[in-house]
C-alpha cells in the first residue's frame, strides 16, 4: 500500500522516484509514495528457458534497434488502454496520470519514462543486459489479467468498484489511513477551515431539525469557536470543551490536535451520525451548543479521512494500470520488431509447429489403417490357406479307390447317370465346392476286357439301398451298356477295384480307363428311391454339412454312420442275384 509522506505545497516543490502528488481536495494535497506497492517489481527468479528465449530475442537486435523498439507512441499507448481496460472510469484516470506525468516530468513510474513529446519508454541503464529487461517485461500478461479481473464489480458493470456510486457509500476504518500518514500530513488533516465547518454545520441542523432557539445556540458556539477573540465573557461558555484546539483568526481556521486519542473520541462521538441516525434534537444551552460544534468538527475529520482512502485507493489503481499497459504496450512493440527482423512471426510459428502435429497425427493414422488392412489380409490369405488345405485333405481322403469284387451278377442300370469325366470333377475342385462328396471307382483295363457276368460284387443284394435307381423286385429289368454301371463309393465299395464291367464296349472301356465314377452326396440323396428308408442320409445332417462348421469331424461322424447302416444293412438282408438282358 502507498504511503502520505508530507504535504504538497505547490509545483515547484521536488519530488523523488516514485512519489506523486495525491490531490484530496481543492484545499489539501499530498505526496503519495508508490515505492511499497511493488508495482514495478523485477523477477531475479527468471532463469533457464525463458531467460535464454529472452536473450535470443534481445540479442537479435542491435541497440539502435532496442531502443526504438522500447518506445512507444501516445496514440498506441492508449489504444492498448482502450483494448485491455473496460472501466471507463479508470481509463480517463490513466489518461489524466499519463498528461500529468508528460508534462510535469515526474520519475513516478520508474525505470518507465514519459518524454515531454508523449512517448513512452524505459530508462537507458536497462538496454545495457537482457536481465533487467527480462525482469520487467517476465509476468507482465498475467499481472494486467488479474487486476483488470479484480477491477471489475459485475459481469453486467462495465465499470469498477472505485468508480461506481456504491462505493462512496462504503464506510472504511478511519485508523487505517491514519497509520499511513506521517505526522505534518495527520497536522494537515486536522486542519479545520471555517467555511468546511459550517457547511457541516449547516448540514447537521437540517438533518436534525434543531428549532430556532437551538440552531441559535448551535450558531453562537460556532462563532465564539471561529471568531470571538475572547469567548470566555460569554455567559455559559465552558473553556474545557475547546481545549487543545489552536485558533488561526485571521486565517479563519482551526488545528485540532494530532493525538490519536483525541482523533478517536472525535470519532466516537459521530458514530450515531454515521451509522444513519437522524432524531431530531435540541441545545437549549450553550455547553450543549459547543458540544454540538465538536461533533461537526468531528464529521469533518472522519470525512476527510474517508475522502483520502477514497482517492489513495484509486490513485493506486490508477498506477498500477498505466504501469501494466505500459509494459504490455512495451513488450507488444519488442516482439513486432523482433519478428520483423526475423522475418517470421510468432503466429507463423505457431501455426507451422500445429500443422507440423497434426501431419504427424495424419500420418499415424495413415500408418495404423494400413497395418489393420495388412493384419486383415494376412489374416484372409491364412483363412484361404487353411480352407485349401483342409478342401484338399477333404478330397484326398474322400476320392480314393477301392475294388469291387462282383459275384457273377449283373449290374442292372442306375436312373441315374453316374459317369463325370476328368474335365467335370477338376472344375469341381477348382470351384471349391467342398459340400460335395465325390464318390469314384476306377475300372482298370483287365477288369473291362472281362464277360459279362463275370463281375462279383461281394455286397451285392437285391437292395442297392438308395443308391440305384432300378426296380428292386424286378429280376427282368432290361440294362444296355451304356447303362450298366456301378453305383460305387468309397464307403459302399469293399477293397479292390470293379474287376469287369461286361456291357461296355471297348471304345467305352478306353475312356472309361481315364474317366472316373464320381457321385455327389446331393445327387444320391435326390435320386434315390430306396424302398428302404434307414439307406437316406438325413436332411439336417446335410445341412450341417452345408454349413462348414467343423467340417472334417463332420465328415467323419458321416462316415462312421454310413459304415455302420451299411454294415447293417448287408447283415440283414441276403444278396440277389440280377440278371440283365443282353
Amino acid at each position: 500500500m502507498a504511503k502520505l509522506v508530507e504535504v504538497y505545497r505547490s509545483e515547484k516543490q521536488k519530488l523523488t522516484k516514485r512519489q506523486l502528488p495525491l490531490v484530496v481536495d481543492d484545499n489539501l494535497t499530498m505526496v503519495m509514495d508508490i515505492n511499497g506497492m511493488g508495482l514495478i517489481c523485477g523477477h531475479p527468479s527468471v532463469r533457464g528457458k525463458e531467460m535464454d528465449k529472452f536473450a535470443d530475442m534481445f540479442n537479435t537486435l542491435t541497440h539502435a534497434e532496442l531502443r526504438d523498439a522500447f518506445e512507444v507512441e501516445c496514440k498506441d499507448f492508449f489504444s492498448a488502454l482502450s483494448q485491455t481496460v473496460p472501466c471507463v472510469g479508470c481509463r480517463r484516470s490513466v489518461e489524466r496520470l499519463y498528461e500529468q506525468l508528460r508534462k510535469t516530468g515526474y520519475p513516478a513510474m520508474e525505470p518507465l519514462v514519459i518524454k515531454p513529446y508523449g512517448n513512452l519508454t524505459i530508462k537507458e541503464d536497462h538496454f545495457e543486459g537482457p536481465r533487467l529487461l527480462c525482469a520487467l517485461i517476465h509476468g507482465h500478461s498475467t499481472r494486467l489479467n488479474q487486476l483488470v479481473e479484480n477491477l471489475l464489480r459485475s459481469r453486467r458493470s462495465r465499470r469498477c468498484v472505485l468508480h461506481s456510486l456504491d462505493y462512496q457509500k462504503v464506510r472504511t476504518p478511519w485508523k487505517e489511513i491514519w497509520d499511513i500518514m506521517r505526522p505534518q500530513c495527520r497536522e494537515e488533516v486536522l486542519l479545520i477551515d471555517a467555511r468546511s465547518l459550517m457547511i457541516t454545520l449547516e448540514c447537521y441542523l437540517q438533518k436534525h431539525r434543531f428549532c430556532a432557539d437551538c440552531r441559535t445556540k448551535v450558531l453562537r458556539a460556532y462563532w465564539l469557536l471561529v471568531e470571538e477573540p475572547e469567548p470566555t465573557r460569554e455567559k455559559g461558555y465552558i473553556p474545557a470543551l475547546y481545549a487543545g484546539i489552536k485558533r488561526c483568526l485571521p486565517e479563519k481556521h482551526i488545528h485540532l490536535p494530532s493525538n490519536t486519542d483525541y482523533v478517536s473520541a472525535l470519532v466516537a462521538r459521530v458514530q450515531p451520525d454515521i451509522m444513519g441516525s437522524g432524531g431530531e434534537r435540541h441545545a437549549k444551552t450553550l455547553e450543549i451548543a459547543q458540544g454540538e460544534v465538536i461533533t461537526c468538527l468531528g464529521l469533518c475529520v472522519y470525512e476527510r479521512l474517508q475522502r483520502i482512502h477514497m482517492r489513495l485507493k484509486e490513485e493506486e489503481t490508477v498506477c498500477q494500470v498505466l504501469v501494466a499497459v505500459a509494459i504490455d504496450a512495451l513488450n507488444r512493440k519488442f516482439q513486432i520488431a523482433v519478428d520483423m527482423k526475423r522475418g517470421m512471426t510468432e503466429l507463423e510459428l505457431l501455426y507451422k509447429q500445429f500443422t507440423k502435429e497434426e501431419l504427424v497425427k495424419r500420418q499415424r493414422k495413415e500408418q495404423k489403417k494400413l497395418k489393420r488392412k495388412k493384419r486383415k489380409e494376412r489374416k484372409a490369405e491364412e483363412c484361404r490357406a487353411e480352407v485349401t488345405n483342409v478342401a484338399e485333405d477333404a478330397d484326398k481322403s474322400d476320392i480314393y479307390y477301392e475294388n469291387c469284387e462282383l459275384k457273377n451278377t449283373r449290374v442292372r442300370k442306375c436312373s441315374v447317370d453316374l459317369m463325370l469325366t476328368e474335365e467335370d470333377v477338376k472344375n469341381n475342385l477348382v470351384n471349391g465346392d467342398s459340400s460335395e462328396v465325390y464318390f469314384s471307382c476306377i475300372v482298370t483295363k483287365e477288369n473291362m476286357q472281362k464277360k459279362p457276368g463275370d463281375c462279383l460284387c461281394e455286397y451285392s443284394h437285391d437292395h442297392d439301398c438308395g443308391y440305384s435307381s432300378g426296380n428292386n423286385n424286378a429280376s427282368t429289368s432290361s440294362s444296355t451298356p451304356e447303362g450298366s454301371e456301378v453305383a460305387c463309393c468309397d464307403e459302399f465299395c469293399n477293397e479292390g477295384v470293379c474287376k469287369s464291367i461286361s456291357n461296355l464296349q471297348p471304345s467305352d472301356q478306353q475312356a472309361q480307363q481315364k474317366s472316373r465314377f464320381i457321385l455327389s452326396l446331393e445327387q444320391m440323396l435326390e435320386d434315390s428311391t430306396s424302398s428302404d428308408e434307414e439307406g437316406y442320409i438325413p436332411l439336417e445332417d446335410v445341412k450341417e454339412f452345408q454349413s462348414r462348421v467343423n467340417i472334417a469331424q463332420k465328415r467323419e461322424e458321416l462316415r462312421q454312420t454310413l459304415r455302420m447302416r451299411f454294415q447293417q444293412l448287408c447283415v440283414s438282408h441276403k444278396p440277389d442275384s440280377f440278371t440283365t438282358s443282353k
